[in-house]
């Protein structure tokens, strides 16, 4: 074809010479090049001098002639093959492609022939505005290439993803018996294709060199008894790497492989990062001589109560320093363990509890006083523990964290009966309320309020009950007034909380929820 290029006139003459299958994928990058004792120079190089595929020469003609139309002239010329031709080369004197609206195009051609091609249209643009321009940019690195970079450059393997040491899968090959000049060893491929090889003596912990079978192979050699057939996938460890030669010493015997570095790169990162981390918050030994209390941090009291029965609790350190003392409360079984902070005041000394105790100090409050442990267990943490396990033991109550399954039921439950106002109590959010559980119910649509379980009882819209069912009549009374702006004291803490609620007044009755009427 270089020969008679010359005298083609343009991409299609190709065809002939190259054949159906290789000129569709070469056309487009066989550049046409009048010569220059021409009589007749077109600069710019038009179609047949950019990266534009015959097959697209019509888009990218129709491209061009849309782009140099003067929207100021009403008569539009005639889409002559002579009239497209020349915008071709009109067009890429100017900056008007630039202007085009490819994607309304685009939109019109997927309307007609079913197909986007608005990538295409870009890339035509881009061609006609650059013909033969690499997009790839300059090469920011200095020639020639480090070792280390062009071993990634040609195999994608860094550092992290193939290193001495690691432990990865190869496939076995065949094995080359030892001679004169080296002894024998077992070639592999390693998962990510690079070639490899297993010294003999690496290859098990039992010899050094393979044992023999007394059959003889068809070259009248005795058999290699290797624990390893070819073909089969195994795993090795990385003991050295040939990077100018790209080739990667393996072992795969027991001893190497229990030495072997296990870790993958996303634990890398996360020992890294775990490096990185702020170290957490100390907190100051006590001397509190009560049976409750250990010095111990936030994720050692939870670890002690996850496996703890309802209604444990202990005592331990504060972060915030030697004038406070933290409870934590095994307030529900599967819930997040409760976290209440215990202000000190009249304190012998730094190490010793205060004498007067607070919980649910703030800026604004002094809080509820205690004289000691024995106290916050028995005025506190009993009736709130009580509380809780009245609402888990509710015949309304379901265990669930999935508000959009609960949410799904009370539609149904509502579907089935429309006079009835299906409801259901269920945990708030796992990580964030412990002592906070959701009425969930159906009026006009799904709405979920807030109750907070205290050691007084259940509080709804700033309304404290002594019981579940006297909350819910008195809900059932009231569910359709709108609710006072809801502000969550600090008392305990970890509570910040907003309901959502509706104000319309359905006509009908309460029920449903899961276990009859209401």
């Amino acid at each position: 074809a270089a020969t008679t290029i010359d005298g083609l006139p343009s991409r299609t003459g190709l065809r002939g010479i190259f054949g159906e299958c290789v000129w569709h994928n070469a056309a487009a990058f066989v550049k046409i090049v009048v010569p220059e004792s021409a009589e007749e120079t077109r600069e710019p190089p038009g179609l047949e001098g950019a990266r534009i595929h015959p097959e697209s020469y019509r888009r990218a003609r129709k491209i061009c002639f849309d782009a140099i139309l003067d929207e100021d002239v009403e008569e539009i010329p005639d889409e002559t093959e002579e009239e497209l031709e020349d915008a071709v080369f009109k067009a890429m004197r100017t900056d008007d492609l630039n202007r085009l609206d490819l994607v309304g195009y685009a939109e019109h051609i997927q309307s007609e022939e079913c197909s986007w091609q608005l990538q295409t249209l870009n890339s035509i643009r881009s061609e006609l505005n650059n013909p033969f321009h690499d997009e790839r940019g300059t090469l920011d690195t200095d020639l020639p290439l480090a070792q280390d970079k062009l071993f990634e450059l040609l195999t994608h393997e860094t550092a992290q993803t193939l290193r001495i040491g690691a432990l990865t899968t190869a496939r076995a090959g065949r094995f080359e018996k030892a001679n004169t000049n080296q002894k024998g060893r077992l070639q592999v491929t390693l998962e990510c294709g690079l070639p490899g090889f297993i010294w003999e003596y690496n290859i098990s912990d039992k010899w050094s060199s393979p044992p023999m079978s007394e059959q003889l192979d068809e070259r009248g050699q005795p058999e290699l008894l290797l624990p390893v057939a070819e073909g089969q996938h195994i795993s090795v460890v990385v003991k050295q790497i040939d990077r100018a030669n790209l080739v990667v010493e393996c072992a795969c015997k027991g001893s190497e492989l229990a030495a072997s570095d296990h870790r993958t790169i996303l634990q890398d990162e996360a020992l890294e990062k775990q490096k990185k981390a702020p170290s957490k918050r100390a907190y100051v030994q006590r001397r509190i001589g009560h049976p409750l209390f250990k010095n111990v941090n936030l994720e050692e009291a939870c670890a002690l109560l996850e496996e703890a029965t309802v209604g444990e609790v202990l005592f331990r350190p504060s972060h915030k320093g030697p004038h406070n003392v933290v409870m934590s409360i095994k307030l529900t079984k599967e819930g997040p363990i409760f976290h209440v902070d215990i202000a000190e005041e009249d304190k012998p000394s730094l190490a010793e509890l205060g004498k007067s105790l607070f919980i649910g100090r703030n800026e604004k409050e002094r809080g509820e006083r205690y004289d000691d442990l024995d106290e916050i267990c028995s005025r506190y943490v009993d009736p709130l523990v009580e509380n809780a396990r009245e609402m888990c033991g509710h015949r309304k109550f379901v265990n669930s964290y999935q508000i959009e399954v609960v949410d799904r039921s009370l539609k149904e439950q509502r579907k089935a009966d429309a006079s009835r106002i299906p409801y259901q109590l269920v945990p708030a959010a796992k990580a964030k309320y412990p002592t906070h559980f959701l009425l969930c119910y159906y009026a006009k649509r799904v709405l979920h309020e807030y109750v907070k379980v205290t050691p007084e009882g259940f509080t709804l819209r700033k309304e404290t009950h002594k019981g579940v069912e006297k909350m819910l009549a008195w809900f059932k009374k009231h569910y359709h007034e709108q609710p006072p702006p809801e502000r969550p004291t600090a008392t305990p803490p970890h509570a910040v909380i907003k309901p959502s609620v509706g104000s319309t007044r359905p006509s009908s009755g309460w029920g449903g929820g899961g276990g009859g009427g209401g």
